[in-house]
């Protein structure tokens, strides 16, 4: 190939800029570094400079609040005070309480927390350990909080336990750690209790409660729902004799209708029974121990408006008569023994009612049979 002389220059300027950018890019590459440097040590300079104003800020707020609540307690009348409490810390609607693993649900005005509310407002070294434990008291006594116990999820009851009970061990005395003891405090406990989740439909075919496992056995799965449910609901026990509290049991259902025609009503009322079976013990416990329980019926129906019904009257058991029972109960019969089967739809009417009848002194626990 022959290359004239104009060619030769050509591919030597071509050289040169080539050499050039390369040049170029390599010093591109080399001032990004030096940026990607300068950036770590610039968030690393603000991330510090970021925690010593956030602990300045933190011990000015301690000092000034101290202050302040200092003299709020000294000038201003207890009356007044809780009034104040009461717009700070009690909230529009229930605050959920934690004992499902895993659950970071909002637990408190004040932030989120599976033991207690985090705050500076009921921190002693920032508002005194007096008003500290008036802000306290006014948040666990005005406030309504709610526990769901749904089958679904993995339960604890250390966790439950801990966020009313902190310290068990304490020789003081059940408190948390700024010296309350939250379920002396209670005033309203809203259990809510949904009783779809009997239904092994929801969980799919295979289904395990507590470690047992079960593969399209309806039956087997309800006797083991009933169980747990009745494990979960002892978790309430920790409130016996507080005569100040009221625990309201709230049943969550959906029912396909209520009209006759429909077919359903005697196999609902079979569910429905065995269902309540699992909180007749803890019912019947809290009651006699002072504490003020109610059952109440909440059924979600899809063709009519949802309808609530007080059944505390369908629980007539006495303190004698409950007492009388446990006492002459056979201590290998448990709560799962009293699972009422999917018998045939044309007998069950009349066995049911008086397995009812037997059991709980009724004909029948859903509400809506008084409207026939």
């Amino acid at each position: 190939m022959n290359i004239g002389r104009g060619s030769w220059l050509d591919l030597q300027r071509l050289q040169t800029k080539v050499t050039e950018q390369r040049l170029r890019l390599v010093h591109i590459q080399q001032e990004i570094e030096r940026l990607y440097e300068e950036e770590d040590q610039l968030r690393c300079q603000n991330e510090t400079d970021e925690a010593t104003l956030n602990t300045k800020l933190q011990e000015g707020v301690q000092a000034n609040l101290l202050q302040f609540c200092n003299e709020f307690e000294a000038r201003i009348p207890r009356e007044l005070r809780d009034m104040v409490y009461k717009y700070v810390c009690v909230s529009d609607r229930p605050i959920r309480v934690t004992g499902c693993i895993g659950d970071s649900e909002e637990t408190a005005l004040f932030g989120t927390s599976a033991i207690t509310p985090q705050s500076n407002l009921i921190n002693p070294q920032c508002v005194s350990k007096q008003i500290s434990l008036e802000i306290q008291e006014t948040y666990w006594s005005c406030n309504t909080f709610e526990v769901h116990y749904n089958l679904n999820t993995k339960w604890s009851t250390e966790e439950f336990t801990q966020f009313f009970h902190p310290d068990l061990r304490s020789q003081d005395g059940p408190q948390n750690e700024f010296g309350a003891a939250p379920y002396k405090s209670i005033r309203k406990l809203r259990v809510l209790v949904d009783s779809d989740d009997y239904s092994a439909r929801i969980l799919g075919n295979y289904t395990t409660i507590r470690g047992y496992w079960y593969y399209k056995d309806t039956n087997t799965f309800g006797q083991a729902a009933m169980t747990e449910l009745d494990h979960r609901l002892r978790s309430l026990y920790i409130f016996k004799g507080l005569g100040k509290l009221h625990v309201e049991m709230v049943v969550r259902t959906r029912l396909l209708d209520q009209k006759p025609h429909y077919g359903f009503r005697d196999d609902d009322e079979r569910q429905f029974a065995n269902m309540l079976q699992s909180m007749r013990d803890s019912f019947y416990e809290l009651k006699h121990s002072g504490v003020h329980v109610t059952v109440t019926l909440h059924n979600y129906s899809s063709s009519e408006q949802s309808t609530t019904w007080d059944l505390t009257p369908r629980l007539v058991l006495n303190a004698e008569e409950w007492h009388s029972e446990k006492h002459d109960r056979d201590p290998t019969i448990t709560v799962s023994d009293h699972y009422i089967l999917n018998t045939c739809p044309q007998r069950l009417r009349g066995s049911l009612s008086d397995h009812l009848w037997r059991r709980w002194r009724v004909r029948h626990l859903l509400p809506w049979f008084d409207e026939d």
